[in-house]
């Protein structure tokens, strides 16, 4: 199953994307268990979405997994990267993937799908009752922070509603989660975060700036009303 260039029907299926041709390859069982090209094909076709070549070498036991890329990355993580409902609950459903699994920096699948706004994913991670909502990367960054720093007010909402993330957290640069929404005008974050009770409005970043001199120097005006309006925050910081 070879070409002139050495190259198999399996890897021109993979490099072209053609998820079809792919499963009817592997639907031929003439490729060795547990060999870079396989690996290469479960990863692939976790970060493409292709449910069908998935659920083949997960019924076939092609490959282990909790298979990771030389950077950390598992199966899991690209799933959840992009969004892959379907993908995500296959690689749930073995009950053999660990759902917290951490990358070299850090990284956790809720982490990527925090950072992307996947609701749908962030609640299967979250309904496994395995994840830290509050994992931190290498950088010091939680899913709320992400979250937060991208407007995904819905999944600020459910990492929130755990009861078991810090909202008034920084990250090893200096960010919190309040001055990332306030810089950024997401005045439905920002009061969700005041809701809570448990942030300071009047944290600095690691610039030294305040949530309110953010909002005011990006020219968010409902933001900074928001800010005001609160007992707490004031204009001379």
């Amino acid at each position: 199953m070879e070409d002139d260039g050495g190259d198999t029907a399996l890897s021109i299926a993979l490099d072209d994307g053609m998820a079809e041709i792919t499963k009817l390859l592997l639907e031929e069982g003439r490729f060795s268990t547990h060999s870079p090209l396989l690996e290469q094909c479960f990863l692939s076709s976790a970060r493409n979405g292709a449910t069908g070549v998935l659920g083949i070498m997960l019924q076939r036991k092609l490959v282990d997994v909790n298979l990771i890329q030389k950077d950390g990355i598992t199966a899991l993580s690209k799933a959840a990267q992009n969004g892959h409902q379907a993908v995500v609950k296959q690689l749930l459903d073995t009950g053999k993937v660990d759902p917290d699994a951490k990358s070299e920096n850090g990284w956790t699948p809720l982490l990527w799908a925090a950072q992307n706004g996947h609701q749908a994913v962030v609640k299967q991670l979250l309904d496994t009752g395995k994840v830290d909502p509050d994992a931190k990367s290498e950088n010091g960054w939680t899913p709320l922070l992400w979250a937060a720093h991208k407007g995904h007010q819905a999944v600020v909402k459910q990492l929130l509603d755990t009861g078991k993330v810090d909202p008034d957290w920084r990250s090893n640069d200096g960010w919190s989660v309040l001055s990332l929404a306030a810089r950024s005008g997401y005045a439905a974050v920002v009061k969700q975060l005041l809701d809570t009770g448990k942030v300071d409005p009047d944290l600095a970043d690691g610039s030294g700036k305040t949530p309110l001199l953010w909002a005011a120097q990006m020219g968010h005006q409902a933001v900074v009303k928001q800010l005001l309006d609160t007992s707490r925050s004031h204009t001379n910081l």
